[in-house]
């Protein structure tokens, strides 16, 4: 028996990351990574039993710990206040907690058919929508459908940018102007007393 070397496991994870976020889940094979990693396929079933094996190194431990914060920051942030202040507070609040999970976050909103992960696009959405819904004025004329658009636009814009990094600052200066521009139209919707 084959003695699994700790250096050969870790570089098949570098290279499934690296893979994983440049072609996405079901674009990349497991004959690529082990030719990446200088391995024969049948040996690289010694490390990881399927692909999907691999995959879930990097988002089981995030997707419901991300999901969970996302809650927690929701509960926190200051409902329909869209000074320059609380737009500047959400943004680094986001900002760290997808910085924190950056790879599980990017794979899980790139890669919606991977079985048991496939929704955590539309749960970030749900849940977003949700708290923005929650604390409009009703009698505002606000659309719940155009809401779910603004929101699906927001993640889409986090995604982007974090897909493209230009570095701590760049990204917290995009994160905010992305959310300024979205928050500002949605206080048209809030009670102004």
């Amino acid at each position: 028996m084959q003695v699994l070397k700790d250096e050969i496991r870790e570089s098949i994870i570098s290279n499934a990351e690296m893979l994983f976020l440049e072609k996405g889940y079901q674009n990349t094979s497991m004959r690529e990574i082990a030719g990446l990693v200088n391995v024969s396929v049948s040996n690289l079933y010694k490390y990881f039993p399927d692909k999907f094996s691999l995959f879930k190194i990097f988002v089981n431990p995030a997707y419901a710990l991300f999901l969970q914060r996302m809650d927690q920051f929701f509960e926190e942030e200051n409902d329909g206040n869209y000074t320059e202040e609380n737009i500047r507070y959400v943004s680094e609040g986001l900002y760290h907690r997808i910085l924190n999970n950056r790879t599980a976050f990017l794979l899980l909103m790139e890669n919606q058919d991977v079985p048991d992960y496939g929704d955590f696009k539309e749960k970030l959405y749900e849940k977003m929508s949700f708290h923005l819904i929650e604390g409009i004025d009703q009698s505002s004329g606000y659309e719940p459908f155009i809401i779910k658009i603004i929101v699906k636009n927001i993640w889409d814009g986090l995604f982007i940018i974090f897909k493209n990094s230009g570095g701590h600052q760049r990204d917290l200066d995009r994160i905010y102007l992305l959310l300024k521009y979205h928050f500002m139209g949605l206080s048209l919707f809030h009670d102004k007393e």
